[in-house]
């Protein structure tokens, strides 16, 4: 089966996100014929390809995304006029990066309010 414009129709129409049915009726298709068309092998291949390159696409964005989430949770960390509160939640965000048990889960974090103190119990627990 060579793929026509019909058939690349109805494939971006599915690489959207529509159903058969949704994608037959917008293009004046049964619904039979649309599922018919969705067992070719070549339809069943450009379709794939379709969504691998969309997922490509996708992956490069959420990764650029989380690089740039990285880089403000750094400079929040590093930012000495960032409020303590910031800087810890900042610290803790990356930590909870890291593969294994969340930080929030093994540290009980206080709100704004408490939390200077808080931070003062902690080091002088930690120190002796």
């Amino acid at each position: 089966m060579a793929l026509e414009a019909r058939h690349l129709d109805a494939i971006a129409l599915l690489a959207s996100g529509l159903n058969i049915p949704a994608t037959a009726k917008r293009l004046g298709f049964s619904r039979i014929t649309v599922w018919n068309w969705s067992q070719k092998p070549e339809f069943k291949a450009e379709l794939r390809r379709i969504n691998r390159v969309k997922l490509r696409a996708v992956d490069c964005v959420v990764r650029d995304c989380a690089k740039q989430a990285a880089e403000t949770l750094r400079e929040i960390m590093a930012d000495t006029g960032a409020s303590e509160h910031a800087r810890i939640r900042a610290a803790i965000a990356i930590l909870n990066r890291i593969p294994g048990e969340s930080v929030e889960s093994q540290v009980d974090i206080p709100g704004d309010e408490d939390m200077t103190e808080w931070m003062k119990l902690r080091v002088v627990g930690d120190d002796g």
